[in-house]
């Protein structure tokens, strides 16, 4: 269960950061400030890697199994493996709710 909360908990916040209208100025900033920066926080499987060892340390559902520095390398990549299918998802619905708006038009 703690797995699953500390997922949705790593994924959503990638994505809010990834792909919402209110990060839209910071990535634009990071933009023309840092070109890694800009990769970090447009890439969902990227950000989420380093999301996911961050809120490790408050949520870690691997503890008590796993050393915790190895844990929260381990965290990382559970989210970050987490954070790159919820990216080819939303890429997916925003690819096609842009290929339904094309074909209304037409």
């Amino acid at each position: 269960m703690k797995l699953i909360l500390f997922s949705l908990i790593s994924t959503g916040a990638t994505l809010i950061v990834t792909n919402s209208y209110l990060f839209k100025p910071i990535r634009k900033y990071l933009k023309r400030k840092s070109k890694f920066l800009c990769i970090l926080f447009s890439c969902p499987q990227c950000l989420s890697f380093w999301t996911s060892i961050i809120i490790s340390f408050w949520i870690n559902p691997l503890s008590g199994y796993i050393h915790s520095v190895a844990g929260n390398i381990l965290c990382g990549a559970i989210g970050s493996l987490t954070g790159y299918f919820a990216g080819l998802v939303v890429q997916y619905l925003t690819s096609t709710i842009k290929l339904v708006r094309t074909l209304k038009k037409r």
